[in-house]
Protein backbone atom coordinates (compact mmCIF):
# COMPACT_ATOMS: atom_id res chain seq x y z
CA UNK A 1 0.00 0.00 0.00
CA UNK A 2 1.85 2.99 -1.05
CA UNK A 3 2.23 5.90 1.49
CA UNK A 4 -0.60 8.17 2.17
CA UNK A 5 -3.15 5.99 0.72
CA UNK A 6 -6.18 4.51 3.29
CA UNK A 7 -6.43 1.06 3.35
CA UNK A 8 -10.09 0.44 2.03
CA UNK A 9 -12.34 -2.97 2.37
CA UNK A 10 -13.97 -4.09 -0.35
CA UNK A 11 -17.03 -5.81 0.55
CA UNK A 12 -20.27 -7.42 -0.94
CA UNK A 13 -21.97 -4.05 -0.25
CA UNK A 14 -19.61 -1.71 -0.96
CA UNK A 15 -16.31 -0.22 -0.01
CA UNK A 16 -15.70 0.70 2.93
CA UNK A 17 -12.96 3.56 3.93
CA UNK A 18 -10.92 2.27 7.12
CA UNK A 19 -10.11 4.73 10.18
CA UNK A 20 -8.52 4.48 13.12
CA UNK A 21 -11.48 5.04 15.82
CA UNK A 22 -13.50 2.33 14.17
CA UNK A 23 -15.66 -0.14 15.89
CA UNK A 24 -14.15 -3.51 17.15
CA UNK A 25 -13.68 -6.26 14.07
CA UNK A 26 -13.04 -9.98 14.37
CA UNK A 27 -9.18 -10.60 14.37
CA UNK A 28 -7.67 -11.05 10.92
CA UNK A 29 -4.91 -12.84 11.75
CA UNK A 30 -2.51 -10.72 10.82
CA UNK A 31 0.04 -11.97 13.42
CA UNK A 32 1.18 -7.83 14.44
CA UNK A 33 0.18 -8.04 18.32
CA UNK A 34 2.02 -11.43 18.38
CA UNK A 35 5.07 -9.55 17.20
CA UNK A 36 4.67 -6.51 19.08
CA UNK A 37 3.94 -7.73 22.22
CA UNK A 38 5.28 -10.21 24.70
CA UNK A 39 2.60 -11.29 27.29
CA UNK A 40 3.50 -10.95 30.99
CA UNK A 41 2.47 -14.28 32.43
CA UNK A 42 0.47 -14.94 35.71
CA UNK A 43 0.97 -18.70 37.76
CA UNK A 44 -2.19 -19.62 35.95
CA UNK A 45 -1.50 -18.67 32.36
CA UNK A 46 1.70 -20.81 33.09
CA UNK A 47 0.36 -24.05 34.35
CA UNK A 48 -2.41 -23.72 32.05
CA UNK A 49 -0.20 -23.54 28.99
CA UNK A 50 2.19 -26.16 30.33
CA UNK A 51 -1.18 -28.64 30.98
CA UNK A 52 -2.03 -27.89 27.15
CA UNK A 53 1.39 -28.85 26.26
CA UNK A 54 1.96 -31.63 28.55
CA UNK A 55 5.06 -30.46 30.59
CA UNK A 56 5.86 -29.89 33.57
CA UNK A 57 5.17 -25.95 35.15
CA UNK A 58 8.93 -25.70 35.61
CA UNK A 59 9.75 -27.53 32.00
CA UNK A 60 7.21 -24.95 30.40
CA UNK A 61 8.79 -22.06 31.86
CA UNK A 62 12.22 -23.51 31.30
CA UNK A 63 11.59 -23.83 27.59
CA UNK A 64 8.99 -21.00 26.50
CA UNK A 65 9.70 -17.94 29.12
CA UNK A 66 11.80 -15.89 30.71
CA UNK A 67 11.89 -13.81 33.92
CA UNK A 68 10.16 -10.58 33.90
CA UNK A 69 12.73 -8.10 35.17
CA UNK A 70 9.97 -6.17 37.94
CA UNK A 71 9.10 -9.38 39.52
CA UNK A 72 10.27 -12.50 40.40
CA UNK A 73 6.96 -13.99 40.62
CA UNK A 74 5.99 -13.66 36.99
CA UNK A 75 7.35 -14.28 33.46
CA UNK A 76 7.40 -13.30 30.49
CA UNK A 77 6.62 -15.51 27.30
CA UNK A 78 9.63 -15.65 25.10
CA UNK A 79 9.93 -14.01 21.10
CA UNK A 80 11.86 -16.10 19.04
CA UNK A 81 12.75 -14.33 15.40
CA UNK A 82 10.75 -11.24 16.30
CA UNK A 83 7.35 -12.96 17.14
CA UNK A 84 5.65 -14.86 19.80
CA UNK A 85 7.24 -18.31 20.29
CA UNK A 86 3.76 -20.16 19.29
CA UNK A 87 3.33 -17.78 16.42
CA UNK A 88 2.96 -19.61 13.02
CA UNK A 89 2.87 -17.92 9.41
CA UNK A 90 0.45 -19.22 7.24
CA UNK A 91 0.69 -16.91 3.92
CA UNK A 92 -0.25 -13.50 4.93
CA UNK A 93 -2.70 -15.20 8.24
CA UNK A 94 -1.00 -16.56 11.50
CA UNK A 95 -2.17 -19.01 13.44
CA UNK A 96 -1.41 -19.29 17.70
CA UNK A 97 -0.62 -23.06 18.14
CA UNK A 98 -1.85 -22.69 21.77
CA UNK A 99 -4.86 -20.69 20.90
CA UNK A 100 -7.00 -22.46 23.33
CA UNK A 101 -4.38 -22.08 26.50
CA UNK A 102 -3.34 -18.54 25.35
CA UNK A 103 -2.56 -16.51 28.00
CA UNK A 104 -4.91 -14.03 29.84
CA UNK A 105 -3.22 -10.71 28.17
CA UNK A 106 -3.82 -12.62 24.65
CA UNK A 107 -7.70 -13.57 25.88
CA UNK A 108 -7.80 -9.87 26.92
CA UNK A 109 -6.64 -8.47 23.81
CA UNK A 110 -9.86 -6.40 21.53
CA UNK A 111 -8.96 -6.39 18.11
CA UNK A 112 -10.50 -3.27 16.23
CA UNK A 113 -9.79 -0.33 13.88
CA UNK A 114 -9.12 1.82 16.70
CA UNK A 115 -5.71 -0.42 17.39
CA UNK A 116 -3.36 1.08 16.03
CA UNK A 117 -1.60 -2.76 15.59
CA UNK A 118 -4.82 -4.17 14.21
CA UNK A 119 -4.43 -0.95 11.39
CA UNK A 120 -1.35 -1.84 10.61
CA UNK A 121 -1.47 -5.19 10.05
CA UNK A 122 -4.73 -4.62 7.57
CA UNK A 123 -1.92 -3.17 5.18
CA UNK A 124 -0.54 -7.12 5.10
CA UNK A 125 -3.69 -7.73 2.92
CA UNK A 126 -3.86 -4.17 0.84
CA UNK A 127 -3.24 -4.79 -2.90
CA UNK A 128 -1.20 -1.66 -4.77
CA UNK A 129 -4.40 0.12 -4.86
CA UNK A 130 -4.93 0.46 -0.50
CA UNK A 131 -7.81 -2.38 -1.72
CA UNK A 132 -8.50 -5.41 0.71
CA UNK A 133 -10.79 -7.84 0.03
CA UNK A 134 -12.90 -9.23 2.62
CA UNK A 135 -12.56 -12.99 1.44
CA UNK A 136 -8.63 -12.40 1.48
CA UNK A 137 -9.37 -11.01 5.45
CA UNK A 138 -11.89 -13.06 6.48
CA UNK A 139 -11.76 -16.86 5.04
CA UNK A 140 -14.11 -17.91 7.39
CA UNK A 141 -17.66 -16.76 6.53
CA UNK A 142 -18.63 -16.54 9.83
CA UNK A 143 -15.86 -13.77 10.39
CA UNK A 144 -17.02 -12.35 7.26
CA UNK A 145 -20.20 -11.83 8.66
CA UNK A 146 -19.09 -10.52 11.68
CA UNK A 147 -16.97 -8.22 10.07
CA UNK A 148 -19.67 -7.14 8.06
CA UNK A 149 -22.09 -5.72 11.11
CA UNK A 150 -18.79 -4.00 12.76
CA UNK A 151 -18.67 -2.10 9.45
CA UNK A 152 -22.60 -1.53 8.98
CA UNK A 153 -23.68 2.04 9.39
CA UNK A 154 -25.38 2.35 13.34
CA UNK A 155 -28.34 1.78 13.59
CA UNK A 156 -28.28 -0.44 10.18
CA UNK A 157 -29.88 -4.37 10.61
Amino acid sequence: MGTGMQAQIVTPVGVHALDSGGPAIPCHRCGLCCERWQPLLTRADSERLAAHLGLSAAAFEMAYTQPYPLDDERRLLRQVDGHCVFLRYEGRHTTCTVHLARPQACRDWQPGLSRKECMEGLARFADATGLIRLEDLYPDEADRREALRALAPRGSP
